[in-house]
């Protein structure tokens, strides 16, 4: 059982059966390059989920080279991109947009508990620079990026994408969204469309992930209306980056299933559903307890370390970061307790919550009757 991260589960039927119709024998040659029907048509299904027919559509293999490539066709390498201090961009691409934009730097604004930007500070940051400008002496600040939903499962509603957006643009800066788990975040905001919580609400370029959620490698750069000047660009330094495939069928295919009959939306509805019976499942559970209710396929839990090496014990994977949190602990009890990350999949089943509940209140009914025992 493996709640570590989401794109430890594999893909959906659907889109394995269309990547074997797209390059099967029987599938015959396709222009390459992204010249064949496949790609055309993957390209139409974007515009069309997002209410952009005029939106140009970049296809790639991971969420790295997508938010870095897309960040270095919006800022030159003597800018700047804002995001917040937790951003995957920030902590987790090994400098990727620094190197593909030629050394852009990236500005850490501070995030509140759901791990999104502070608007207070960013506006703060950005009227500073602008009364200060010293150039050339600093960095020119030209992009903001958001997380949506952000790594700590928080999930901005369409008005603080606005508001973050219409700063930005104040500013003459663009926006990008990095939607690894777009469509987690769109379940969860279930009254807003793609369109509303992009480029409606100011987004300029769009990280659209879609591995997480579900198919075996395919993330795509939208640029909406007011980026698509930087299409050209972005083909030059997806090629650069040995981002442009010769069988680009491969991602179109993933990406036609992915969107068709709503099969992104129904799979991270799962993910999310799944999410929160765990959550009532372990916050039910004594010696338990969540940081925060999920609002999307990610959770926070709180339990003593000694459950967390029982649970491993069982075969059970909890957070593929979970070594550096528990040799933190918690703040409150830092030699007993832990912290960690749990993800449901779009594979995850009410079998598996069951199951895994089970086993938890077995290993803490253990834990309570003989603490001891079980802490040396």
């Amino acid at each position: 059982m493996d709640f570590g991260a989401d794109h430890v589960a594999g893909a959906l039927p659907e889109v394995l059966a269309a990547v074997a119709t797209a390059l099967g024998p029987e599938a015959g040659p396709a222009a390459s390059y992204g010249g064949d029907a496949w790609t055309a048509k993957a390209v139409d299904a974007v515009r069309d989920v997002f209410e952009q027919p005029d939106a140009e559509v970049l296809l790639l293999v991971n969420g790295t080279a997508t938010n870095a490539l897309a960040l270095a066709c919006l800022t030159p390498p003597y800018g700047s991109t804002y995001c917040s201090r937790n951003a995957h961009i920030a902590t987790s691409e090994c400098g990727a947009p620094e190197f593909f934009s030629g050394g852009a730097k990236l500005e850490l604004v501070d995030a509140d508990a759901d791990g999104k930007l502070v608007l207070d500070t960013l506006e703060s940051r950005l009227a500073s620079r602008a009364a200060n400008p010293k150039a050339p002496h600093q960095n020119v600040p030209s992009a903001v990026s958001v997380t949506q939903p952000t790594e700590d499962g928080g999930v901005y509603s369409v008005a603080e994408i606005e508001a973050i957006a219409g700063l930005a643009h104040k500013h003459n800066m663009l926006v990008h969204m990095d939607g690894a788990r777009f469509a987690n975040a769109l379940q969860a905001e279930s009254q807003a469309t793609p369109a509303e919580m992009t480029w409606k609400a100011g987004v300029d370029v769009l990280s659209l992930g879609t591995t997480k959620n579900g198919t075996l490698c395919c993330e795509a750069i939208v640029f909406f209306t007011s980026a698509q000047s930087r299409l050209a660009e972005a083909r030059f330094r997806c090629k650069r980056a040995g981002h442009f495939l010769e069988k680009q069928r491969f991602l179109a295919a993933q990406m036609l299933a992915y969107l068709k009959d709503d099969l992104w939306l129904r799979s991270a509805r799962n993910a999310n559903d799944r999410a929160s019976d765990l959550a009532r499942g372990i916050a039910a559970t004594p010696g338990c307890s969540l940081v925060r209710q999920p609002a999307i396929n990610i959770l926070f839990v709180e339990m003593d370390k000694a459950v967390i090496a029982a649970l491993r014990d069982r075969g059970i994977q909890l957070s593929l970061t979970a070594g550096s949190e528990e040799s933190r602990g918690t703040p409150e009890d830092p030699e007993r307790r832990a912290r960690f990350r749990m993800c449901t999949q779009w594979s995850t089943t009410s079998s598996h919550i069951d199951d895994f509940l089970c086993i938890l209140r077995e290993v803490c009914s253990a834990n309570a009757a003989a603490p001891t025992q079980l802490h040396a």
